[in-house]
């Protein structure tokens, strides 16, 4: 727990920031949905991925490139952002094959800096509500 409150302590004030990757991963999540839900196949969702998931990864990739050096490097928005930039060439295993399942440990571990950037956010509010 401690690290979780120093990491929130971290995050503060770069709520926006983290608002940004999670609407963009959000769209991501949205497009996956609903080709569950159409149950198309795998040539189908590489094509659909292609075209709409792509753009989206393109524009993560260049705002962590924009945003890689706003931050110290020893920050948790810094390290998130360095570690993240680092790993955006691997996603494309996912865009390029639909084979491969968003929620694999593969791409897991690809976007999860992202959405552990944005996690505290989340409980917090999460826990408020529930309140």
């Amino acid at each position: 727990m401690a690290h979780a409150s120093k990491f929130i302590d971290g995050l503060k004030g770069d709520q926006r920031h983290v608002n940004h990757i999670l609407d963009e991963m959000e769209l991501v999540n949205v497009l996956e949905d609903k080709m569950r839900r159409e149950e198309i196949g795998w040539e189908q969702r590489t094509k659909e991925r292609k075209e709409h998931a792509s753009p989206i990864l393109e524009r993560l990739g260049k705002w962590l490139k924009e945003n890689q050096y706003s931050y110290r490097s020893e920050s948790p928005m810094g390290k998130a952002i360095t570690h993240a930039y680092k790993r955006c060439s691997g996603l494309s295993a996912y865009v390029l094959h639909g084979q491969i399942e968003i929620d694999n440990d593969f791409v897991e571990m690809q976007l999860g800096i992202l959405l552990l950037a944005a996690k505290p956010f989340y409980l917090r509010d999460r826990i408020k509500y529930q309140k």
